[in-house]
């Protein structure tokens, strides 16, 4: 057994490499290196950041924790009564409204841990924006205060807890129905582009046409917090306006394909974090005799010690993928901006001034495709205009590849 799985290993080894040096998985790997350096610059700066999924945590645990004991105090108002006669075991009755307020807690429960995890990500999204749009002064973003996070949720509890109630109930109820109708409608697109009848047959079987085409439920998401922390408008029309964005966006393109590519990093680095903690974890159960000699003590250390590390990982995963779709928001926002004061504007220059006038407004609004005012980081800059980096690792051929 033991040879066979090494040599599955081995196998799976060899496949992950060879797909890790085609020129696809290094072009995709560039793309969330990109996104990734740009959030780890925002998070550099800002290193309260590295604190929110500790203190995301401490909310969540005594949110959890106030409603856990009054659930079981509901269940001590049931009424006792003996199973049989003469036997100490009891069981318990409880009336309908009883029920009811049980249900109720349960409920309370999901809906408040909701609650705490769209808190979480105004908090991030309202400490990435103020950070990107602080502009850069000589390749530094001056004048930006440390310590943000905790202004980011005392913002969010002031200023937007009915917001983040009513967004966090929607979501809450929401969810199952948008991953379905999601699926549907990526079946439904390669029914349309492969000519696929299964598909066709699997997408007319569960959605109408139209749903597909429009998902009306797809922008409903964490995603609308940067909307909400951005320019403190409604959930609904936050929701709207981001999904669009990130994924509608004619006028950037790239930013849909980035936004995808944040998927790539947070996947890989959740199941790296998990592997290297069993690993070491492994590996210091079997040099020391820290844990003792039985084995079973050894496996249970080793169980506990990685579903530790998941839900860990799974919180600084998601705090990376945050910050870096609300830096791709940013970018998206600031493109559009210009681009509507340059179509805008522009004429009203041609009509107001003269022909040397008209030239130069022109020249400056199109200079590097940006605005003046720089608020992107470098690495996200290069990604967005094509500017990529070369890669170290050979494709195939030998040499280093040109994305």
């Amino acid at each position: 057994n033991a040879l066979i799985a090494g040599a599955l290993f081995i196998t799976l080894g060899i496949v992950a490499c060879r797909l890790f040096l085609s020129a696809k998985a290094q072009s995709a790997l560039t793309m969330s290196a990109g996104c990734i350096e740009a959030a780890c610059e925002c998070i550099n700066a800002e290193w309260s950041l590295l604190l929110e999924p500790i203190l995301a945590m401490v909310f969540r645990v005594i949110a959890l924790s106030v409603c856990f004991v009054t659930f079981l105090e509901l269940l001590t108002t049931g009424a006792p009564g003996q199973i049989h006669a003469g036997e100490v075991q009891r069981s318990f009755k409880w009336s309908d409204e009883q029920q009811m307020y049980m249900v109720y807690i349960v409920f309370f429960t999901c809906w408040l841990m909701e609650l705490t995890t769209s808190a979480s990500h105004f908090a991030l999204a309202w400490v990435t924006e103020r950070w990107y749009f602080t502009p850069y002064v000589n390749d530094q973003k001056l004048d930006w205060e440390r310590g943000e996070v905790f202004k980011g949720y005392v913002h969010a509890f002031i200023l937007h807890i009915g917001t983040l109630t009513k967004g966090s109930l929607m979501i809450m109820f929401l969810r199952i129905p948008r991953m379905f109708l999601s699926c549907v409608t990526y079946v439904a697109r390669i029914a349309a582009e492969r000519n696929n009848v299964m598909c066709a047959c699997f997408a007319d079987l569960f959605c109408c046409d139209s749903c597909i085409n429009s998902n009306i439920i797809a922008h409903i998401s964490k995603n609308a917090y940067f909307g909400v922390a951005l320019t403190s408008e409604r959930f609904m029309d936050a929701a709207i306006s981001v999904h669009f964005m990130l994924n509608a966006n004619d006028e950037v393109t790239s930013v849909s394909w980035l936004n995808g590519m944040q998927g790539v990093f947070q996947v890989g680095g959740l199941v790296m974090i998990t592997a290297a903690t069993g690993a070491a974890c492994l590996l210091l159960v079997e040099c020391t005799d820290m844990f003792g000699s039985d084995a079973v003590v050894r496996e249970d250390v080793m169980l506990l010690v990685t579903a530790v590390a998941f839900p860990t990982g799974l919180s600084y995963m998601t705090l990376f993928d945050t910050v870096g779709d609300a830096i791709l928001y940013c970018w998206a926002v600031q493109q559009r901006r210009f681009n509507y004061q340059k179509e805008h504007q522009l004429p009203q220059l041609q009509a107001s001034g003269g022909a040397l006038t008209s030239y130069f407004a022109y020249r400056d609004a199109e200079e590097g495709g940006i605005s003046k005012v720089n608020y992107a980081p470098p690495a996200l800059r290069e990604l967005v205009l094509g500017r990529h980096r070369k890669l170290a690792f050979s494709c195939g051929g030998g040499g280093s590849a040109d994305l």
